[in-house]
């Protein structure tokens, strides 16, 4: 360290630097003391290690190192180099002045890169008061500190039970405020921790972060030893800083916290739910239970509790179930409409922040499910859609009313609940189901629509979504935009495609060999894919619509190539086909092939089958597309090149190369085309007079003969004709020319079509004749009976009877059927349950018979639906029936009769409700709980509160009112305690809880007004009374205090002193420059010799001055030196025990 003074103030200049640090690749780091701005020590700081990078180097040496030069001590409340002043970190610590992963047990391997409380403000200390002040540069910051929140500065909680702590901070840039919460023990206690300990740490630091709120022991109980709750009395201390992490922030404020754990009570737990087999309902009422563990007396004194729901597992409380119950041990909640399987509840204590959770996750359950028929449908032609929803109770004796309604309908689309909105479940067993009647879907747009189906029972909510793909009728072939056919990929392609509208999937097909074995991918809703495909691939897209079968888009071919060369060009690229029977052989020379490749070379075809016909003339193989041939029959000329038939003079065709060793080798395009010989003869014939109708023996045939005379057509080698026309039966002729040598010239096939027999099926649908006719030739026209010839198969609206159809085809060609019509006439009748309550709905069953099933059932007017079962109340209906041939039926004026009314009103006197009912039939009866009733009509509460009335009458019919019971009982009057002794600035304000405005106080004997607030009162005790508008009256009392006579006591240890407050109200803080500047620790060290003007102030402002006075000693005094080793008989070392 010396060495590093000396050689840092060489090279700098001990003038210019007001800290330095010598960096190297040893292994440790040490530094002296409180050195900063320290003539002869301020670079008095080294650290090293062999690899001096990354944050095991930067925080836990580097920054440590630094802040012993800043003046702080290590933080481990651990054996190894313990400072007694400052170890209020239990183990290694895991802050920056700790020792972590170097001091066993440790907390964790590496320091977290943030400072203790303790050691910022032994920092603070040095730079502000100590000898670091002498060498600063004081600038302003852009923000001030932040300031607490005014919560309480002490807490009661039981044994062996969780807690938190939390004080929120209000300042500038309040968003960037991070809270961390230590405990301030610092005695020296056994690590790991122990629950029966009664000092020292128990609770490890953990990082700052952005709320303010800290559990202890953390919820997930993630640092397990390192965070012990007492299961004995003792007292803990706790501080909470706040940093204000803006840029030109910088600033920090802390405030402290006592906790005291009883041992009269506790520990405080949840026992249910509490095990992973419990469900809850939603709507449901539960029963939350807990040992209260005497938290509801003095000194916790815990009234009432709150219950919070987790529905991640216990991760995060968020969810309010009860605010303020009595603290007696169970809890009835109403169950929220938040279904999880990761549910747990937090019962926490009033007023002093103790808890407890669910030690396991339990489940909330809808008592209802949803679903659809289907989530996606396809619209094609259809302008209408039914969709069947199926809702089913999953609770025990359940009966819910299900309200259903939509959002997110799409424009133009109408939609409606066949039967009203409304869906009674009576029973765990039973299903019911709503149709949803979509329409106007011929005005949809293109595309996939979706909205929601909302199902309610009361505050439960299910949603399910419902897709409307409307697909395209247009054949369009679909446009690829790459990669191009034949092309070469270093790296695996993406293959794009334009969108066709309409079309929401579209499938890929990938073939590694042959084009009639492929694999096909799953269907995709974007328009790209990324093939896979190693070496040589075929692939294509397929657009899938449910309402079109979309053409998929020409095969291409790519190949993932080592190199990227293609090494075959085309030597010619036009072909000339002059044997119209051999056809072409190809040979090497058509090709140009840069590289030497081996036999089982394998070159892959594609061409238009339609056109081109390829085959192997030694196997008389024809190759079909993407199939391959060797390279040795390109040698050998086996390869025959030739036109699928005599029309087609010019077409394409496409040779994929695969060299011996796999890899690509190009794409090359030939173009073939046909060579016509005009001069050789012509042979034929024509059909004169065929067959006109199917049941027609003959046709006349003329044979032609261009070019050369006297030959001989042989038919099926038998039937021989010289002349130029025939009579033929229909059929296929084999036929030769023949010259008059009986030289073969030519053959061909001669075909005499027959026409298509005719054929007529007749069939009803609904009021209609259809008539269904197949062969024949050309259009078919039909003739009903004695009516006219149309075009149209569909004959409507048929009367009962035997009629005749006739069908006839473009040559004249008829056939003739009958069929009996016989359909009864078309009635309708109804029947429903009998209504017991106004309110209540009934299934009112509509009865239809003749016409033509099935039957569509319509009620005042509304739309049709198949279920003739609907949902009513009481009243005059018109009922409707529709059968499947649109024949309509109603009934007009039906009358379902239901008993009038049952209502009520209510009036409050005191505790006091009286009913006034009517409506229903008589007798009434009265209930305050739903469950005991009485047939008195007036009821007694016993306190304050908002409650219901039941009323039911004598069919069981049901109504409730809210009442509100407000009788002034209580008084709060809160009295603001003296702030500095000697003062009278006390007051008292009256807080009403209940009763009615206005109230009237006499305050300690004065005249009645309606003054609410009295004020610079002195310390004592005061009566009141006071009578709100009702003349009800209640008396109080409240209490103002005085604190004691705030004084500072001082004590002086060499070149420093430590200054404490005593009386006033803590927490305190402390200043030496006559009050200009207070801060929180109270120990003040290094500090120059002379006249200091100290002060403590107290948390209601009230401040005490003394004056201090310090003189030079001389450091070597209070030295606690010892030699080592001790006894020796050599070298020796003198070691000061405090460094």
């Amino acid at each position: 360290l010396d060495e590093n003074q000396i050689s840092v103030d060489n090279v700098i200049g001990t003038n210019n630097y007001d800290i330095g640090h010598v960096f190297g690749t040893g292994d440790g780091g040490i530094a002296s003391l409180r050195s900063v701005c320290t003539k002869n020590s301020k670079a008095m700081g080294v650290t090293g290690n062999p690899s001096p990078k990354g944050d095991a180097f930067d925080i836990d040496y580097v920054c440590h190192e630094m802040g012993h030069q800043f003046g702080g001590n290590h933080t481990q409340n651990n054996s190894c180099q313990r400072s007694l002043s400052a170890s209020y970190e239990p183990g290694s610590a895991s802050t920056i002045m700790g020792y972590a992963g170097i001091c066993d047990p440790n907390v964790q391997n590496n320091s977290d890169a943030y400072f203790h409380n303790h050691s910022i403000n032994e920092i603070l200390n040095y730079v502000i008061a100590g000898e670091g002040a002498t060498c600063a540069n004081v600038q302003s910051l852009e923000y001030a500190a932040p300031e607490f929140n005014n919560f309480s500065n002490e807490y009661f909680v039981p044994i062996s039970t969780s807690f938190y702590l939390e004080d929120e901070a209000n300042g500038q840039n309040y968003q960037n405020f991070t809270y961390c919460w230590e405990q301030f023990d610092r005695e020296t206690a056994s690590m790991p921790p122990a629950s029966t300990a009664t000092k020292g740490p128990a609770f490890r630091s953990l990082n700052p972060k952005n709320t303010s709120r800290r559990y202890f022991p953390d919820l997930q109980k993630k640092y397990g030893q390192w965070e012990v709750l007492p299961s004995v009395a003792r007292q803990m201390h706790f501080r909470s800083t706040v940093r204000n992490n803006s840029i030109g922030g910088g600033c920090v404020a802390q405030k402290d916290v006592t906790v005291n754990f009883v041992a009269s009570a506790g520990p405080f737990v949840v026992t249910d739910p509490n095990l992973s087999t419990v469900k809850w309902y939603v709507g449901s009422k539960q029963v939350v239970k807990w040992n209260v563990a005497n938290t509801d007396a003095e000194p916790i004194n815990a009234k009432s509790v709150n219950i919070y729901l987790s529905k991640d597992g216990g991760l995060t409380y968020t969810i309010l179930l009860a605010q303020e119950v009595p603290n007696s041990g169970s809890a009835e909640i109403v169950v929220p409409n938040i279904p999880t399987t990761g549910a747990r509840v937090m019962v926490e204590g009033v007023g002093n922040r103790f808890f407890d959770v669910s030690n396991q996750s339990f489940k909330i359950l809808n008592t209802f499910t949803t679903n659809a028929e289907k989530s996606t449908y396809s619209i094609c032609e259809e302008n209408d859609l039914q969709i069947k929803l199926y809702l089913k109770p999953i609770s025990n004796n359940v009966v819910d009313t299900i309200r259903l309604s939509l959002t997110n309908v799409p424009t133009p689309v109408l939609a409606q609940f066949l039967g009203g909105d409304i869906v009674i479940l009576e029973s765990e067993v039973s299903q019911d189901s709503a149709i949803l009647h979509v329409e106007n879907l011929s005005n949809l747009p293109l595309g996939s629509h979706t909205f929601e189906v909302i199902a309610r029972n009361g505050s439960e909510e299910n949603t399910i979504q419902i897709t409307l793909d409307k697909g395209t009728f247009e054949i369009s072939n679909i446009q690829i935009i790459g990669p191009d056919d034949g092309a070469i990929f270093t790296e695996i392609p993406l293959i794009a495609w334009q969108p066709i509208e309409g079309v929401s999937k579209y499938e890929i097909n990938v073939s590694n060999s042959q084009i009639s074995f492929w694999t096909v991918h799953p269907t995709t809703d974007t328009t790209g894919y990324a093939t896979s495909s190693e070496g040589q691939f075929f692939w294509r897209v397929k657009p899938i619509s449910a309402c079109a079968d979309l053409p998929a888009s020409d095969w291409r071919m790519g190949y993932l190539s080592e190199d990227g060369r293609e090494t075959t060009i085309v030597n010619k690229n036009d072909i000339y086909v002059t044997d119209r029977i051999g056809g072409y052989a190809l040979k090497r020379s058509d090709l140009l092939l840069l590289d030497t490749f081996g036999l089982d070379t394998r070159i892959y075809i594609n061409r238009d089958s339609g056109q081109i016909a390829i085959y192997d003339k030694t196997l008389n193989l024809y190759y079909q597309n993407f199939d391959y041939f060797t390279y040795d029959k390109l040698l050998s000329g086996d390869i025959l090149l030739n036109f699928s038939n005599d029309s087609i003079l010019h077409a394409p065709l496409f040779l994929y190369i695969i060299d011996h060793k796999g890899r690509w080798k190009g794409k090359v395009e030939l173009r073939l085309h046909r060579v016509l010989d005009i001069s050789m003869p012509q042979f034929g014939y024509k059909i004169i007079e065929p067959i006109t109708c199917f049941d027609h023996p003959y046709a006349t045939v003329e044979f032609v003969h261009l070019g050369m005379d006297n030959v001989t057509f042989i038919l099926n080698n038998s039937d021989t004709v010289k002349m130029n026309s025939k009579i033929l039966p229909a059929g296929v002729f084999t036929t030769r020319v023949v010259d008059q040598f009986g030289t073969q010239l030519d053959s061909f096939q001669l075909v005499v079509p027959q026409p298509p027999t005719l054929n007529l099926d007749i069939s009803q649908m609904n009021y209609n004749l259809i008539a269904s006719a197949t062969g024949g030739l050309g259009d078919i026209s039909f003739k009903l009976d004695q009516g006219d010839l149309v075009n149209e198969n569909v004959f409507s609206n048929i009367s009962n009877g035997i009629h005749e159809i006739q069908a006839i085809d473009e040559l004249g060609c008829k056939v003739v059927k009958s069929f009996e019509v016989n359909i009864l006439p078309l009635t309708l009748d109804f029947t429903y349950d009998t209504i017991k309550c106004s309110a209540d709905k009934t299934s009112l069953v509509m009865h239809a018979s003749g016409g033509v099933a099935p039957y569509y059932y319509s009620l005042d007017g509304g739309a049709f639906q198949p279920d003739s079962v609907f949902l009513v109340k009481g009243g005059m209906y018109t009922l409707a029936i529709k059968d499947a041939g649109d024949k309509m039926l109603s009934m007009d004026s039906v009358m379902l009769i239901a008993p009038t009314a049952l209502i009520a009103n209510t009036s409050v006197i005191k505790y006091d409700c009286v009913v006034a009912a009517s409506g229903g039939p008589r007798p009434y009866q009265y209930s305050i709980n739903d469950i005991d009733f009485q047939s008195n009509d007036t009821l007694h509460f016993s306190g304050n509160g908002s409650y219901k009335v039941y009323i039911k009458d004598n069919n069981g019919c049901r109504i409730t009112r809210n009442i509100t019971i407000n009788v002034f009982n209580a008084l709060n009057p809160n009295a603001k305690n003296i702030t500095c002794f000697g003062a009278n600035d006390g007051s008292v304000k009256f807080v009403y809880l209940n009763g009615t405005a206005p109230y009237n106080v006499s305050f300690n004997g004065s005249p009645f007004s309606t003054n609410r607030i009295y004020a610079n009162l002195p310390a004592g005790d005061y009566d009141s009374l006071v009578y709100d508008s009702k003349s009800d009256t209640v008396k109080g009392s409240v209490t103002i205090i005085e604190p004691d006579s705030l004084e500072l006591d001082i004590s002086i240890t060499g070149n420093g002193f430590t200054l404490q407050g005593i009386g006033g109200t803590p927490p305190y803080t402390y200043s030496i420059d006559n009050g200009k500047l207070f801060i929180q620790s109270n120990e003040f060290n290094s500090l120059p010799d002379g006249e200091y003007h100290v002060a403590v102030k107290d948390n209601s402002n009230c401040i005490t001055y003394q004056t201090v006075t310090l003189t030079a000693t001389e450091s070597f005094d209070n030295a606690k030196l010892i030699i080592v080793p001790n006894p020796t008989s050599g070298q020796f070392h003198i070691q000061n025990l405090e460094s």
